[in-house]
Formats: C-alpha cells, sequence, structure tokens
C-alpha cells in the first residue's frame, strides 16, 4: 500500500512523491481500519509500508503465513523479473520433420495465439495461426516441396504433469484453472472462429495442431497445392530440423502486465514455466516453484518459512505472510523503465483475501483450518 501521494512517471507507472510527507501510523491505522471493519471475519495477517522505503507503518501479525490467493501472481511476477529478458517473445515455430512429408508444429511457451492472422498490436493474439500456416506454406513452395502427410506437434517444453495436484477438482471443473500446456489460444480457452469462448480445452497443444494442419491445407490450397485431409500426431521435432515459419508473441513484459491486470491463473502458470526454464530449471511445477524460491532469496527473503504450492494462487497450500512482501513491494531499482516500459513494479497486500480465492462457487473439500475468510456452514 502506497502511502504517499502519487507522482507522475515518464513511462506511465504511477510513483509515489518522495517529497511528500510521510503519514503517521496513526493516520495510516485510522484509515486502514475502516477496511478492517468491513472484511469478511477469519485470521488477519496486516502489514502496511512506505512504497518508498519499506518502513512498517502499520502491523497485525504481520509474521502470520496465511493463504495468500491470487497475491501468488506477484511471486510469480518477481520470479519472471529475476530470471527472464523483459523483452523476450516466446516462438512458435513450424520445422521439417525426418521424414519427407511430415512437418512439426513445436510449442515454444506462446498460449496467447489466436487462431486467424497476427495481431501486431495486441497481447492476445499477437502471433496468428493463419499467419503461421500461410508463412510455411509458402516456405514449402519455395524448397519445392509438395503437401505434407503429416503434422506433428512437439508439446515438450513443459514437462511433468500439466495439473497440479493441489488445485481443488471444482476448481478445474469450473474453469478456473486446468491442464497447463506451453501452447494454448486465448490463455487456455477454446476458440469459437477467432474469437475467445469460455470454455476450457482438454488438450490445448492439440487444439492449436488440429487448427494450424486445417489452415495450412487451404494455405497450400491458394498456393495451388492440393492436400488430403493430414495425419495429426504428437511427437517431438528433430535436432537442428530447418525452421520453415515461426509467429512470436507480445513480449514477456506485455504478458506480465496482461497477468496482473486480468489475475489469470493459466498465465501465471505459464509465465512460471517460463521463469523456470531462464533461471535453469525444467519448464515444470517444480522447476517453478524453485526459480520462485530462487527470486525471493535473491531479495534477502528466506523461502524456508513459505509454503510456493503453484503459481497462480489456486492451491490453498500456499502460504505467505505479508512481511516478506514489503522486501519485493515497490520500486525495483534493478528493472530499468527502459526494460519494463510501464515502470517499476509494486503490490498490494490486503488484509483479508476473502472466502474464495480461487473465484470459484463450487469447493469440493473444506478450507484449511487457517483459512483467512468464513468458513462454510457444514
Amino acid at each position: 500500500m502506497s502511502t504517499r501521494p502519487a507522482a507522475a512517471h515518464p513511462h506511465g507507472a504511477v510513483l509515489p512523491d518522495p517529497g511528500a510527507p510521510l503519514p503517521s501510523a496513526a493516520e495510516v491505522a485510522a484509515a486502514v481500519g475502516p477496511a478492517l471493519d468491513g472484511a469478511s471475519a477469519g485470521r488477519r495477517s496486516v502489514l502496511v509500508a512506505d512504497a518508498l522505503t519499506g518502513a512498517p507503518l502499520h502491523e497485525q501479525d504481520p509474521d502470520t503465513a496465511l493463504v495468500p490467493a491470487s497475491n501468488q501472481k506477484l511471486v510469480t511476477l518477481l520470479s519472471l523479473l529475476t530470471h527472464a529478458d523483459p523483452g523476450e517473445r516466446l516462438r512458435t515455430a513450424v520445422v521439417a520433420g525426418e521424414e519427407p512429408d511430415t512437418v512439426v508444429l513445436v510449442a515454444g511457451g506462446d498460449t496467447l495465439l489466436r487462431p486467424g492472422r497476427s495481431d501486431p498490436d495486441a497481447v492476445q493474439g499477437r502471433a496468428g495461426v493463419r499467419t503461421l500456416a500461410q508463412d510455411t506454406a509458402r516456405a514449402l513452395v519455395a524448397r519445392g516441396a509438395g503437401a505434407p502427410r503429416t503434422v506433428r506437434w512437439d508439446a515438450g517444453l513443459f514437462p511433468g504433469p500439466a495439473l497440479n495436484e493441489a488445485w481443488a477438482a471444482g476448481d478445474v471443473a469450473a474453469g478456473q484453472i486446468g491442464p497447463v500446456a506451453p501452447m494454448a489460444f486465448w490463455s487456455h480457452r477454446v476458440p469459437a472462429g477467432d474469437v475467445a469462448s469460455p470454455a476450457r480445452p482438454g488438450d490445448a497443444a492439440a487444439d492449436v495442431a488440429a487448427v494450424f494442419a486445417a489452415e495450412l491445407r487451404a494455405a497450400l490450397a491458394a498456393e495451388g497445392i492440393a492436400a488430403p485431409p493430414f495425419r495429426l500426431a504428437p511427437g517431438p521435432a528433430p535436432r537442428g530440423a530447418a525452421e520453415l515459419a515461426a509467429v512470436e508473441s507480445a513480449t514477456l513484459a506485455e504478458q506480465a502486465e496482461l497477468m496482473i491486470q486480468d489475475s489469470d491463473n493459466h498465465l501465471a502458470e505459464v509465465l512460471s514455466r517460463i521463469a523456470a526454464r531462464a533461471a535453469g530449471h525444467p519448464g515444470s511445477i517444480t522447476g517453478g516453484r524453485e526459480a520462485a524460491a530462487e527470486a525471493l532469496a535473491a531479495r534477502g527473503i528466506d523461502p524456508a518459512g513459505l509454503v510456493l504450492s503453484d503459481a497462480s494462487g489456486m492451491s490453498l497450500d500456499n502460504r505467505i505472510p505479508p512481511a516478506p512482501s514489503s522486501a519485493w513491494c515497490g520500486p525495483w531499482p534493478w528493472t530499468a523503465p527502459a526494460r519494463w516500459p510501464r515502470g517499476p513494479a509494486r503490490c498490494r497486500w490486503p488484509a483479508d483475501p476473502g472466502p474464495s480465492p480461487t473465484g470459484s462457487t463450487t469447493r469440493p473439500r473444506p478450507p484449511p483450518e487457517d483459512w483467512p475468510g468464513p468458513r462454510p456452514a457444514r
């Protein structure tokens, strides 16, 4: 929580004014009190700190670790900021297969794909599968190759389980979270034409491959090459394979901003895996936890007292107290505005995450004993 009046920032961020007077602890307590009085009953862990210095101004059990809900995404953001290049773009590529009549669609971590043409002004849909298919068709024509018979897709970028066992089955069924793939449409949504539907895919990578195959067949027909329906199958791309075409995502900085603004659970899990790979770990659930712990340690925060169960906050096993969060909130001098166009990041830790951190109306199991919100009637 910022405790100083805001000042304009040339890159669009709202920063506290270092020349403004610092409010007293009594003033902060008076401002925070009504919000706490109106919050749902339950355990609370509160820390209000000066956004510039991190000095605490109001505390209420600040070292008590509670379920952070979507504030867990701030840890994911910290991990991404620590390990990855914010200007990086994720490539979805098509390469030649080992067999002469095979092409391989290689997932590069972009889960904001659109079925149609690439949109250079969008974050979701910056890279389009139709554009990729048309570029692939032109590359095949230029190589003098005929129509392929098989389209494979390589989704090996994220090894290990796609579904975190800590996620509640009801939340998965409600679409709040689900299996995480290294390529997907519209942040893991089923497309309806060239827009997103509310439905979640069962196999996001396979869905992208199916749309790519249909678009490639149409693109080849436009080039005068008739192609029968392709055989679709998963499979790894051969090492050193020649790239035929590729499309690139929005930058990681843009995707991180979208994750925070929309509190996008699926995107948080994807960016956690991207951070893990940048830190030298596998792009897996475990790799994401390891990268996050290293990012916290780099900020002087001992991760041993925390529970990092997932990257999105959907797990009720997460435990974080607000006190350590003050060490990573506020301006981060090691992220220059030139690298992160919106300027330094900051965060706010709520007094009470509320009764349902997952946003789901279905809770198939009761919350843990130290859950800060009201407990459901038995």
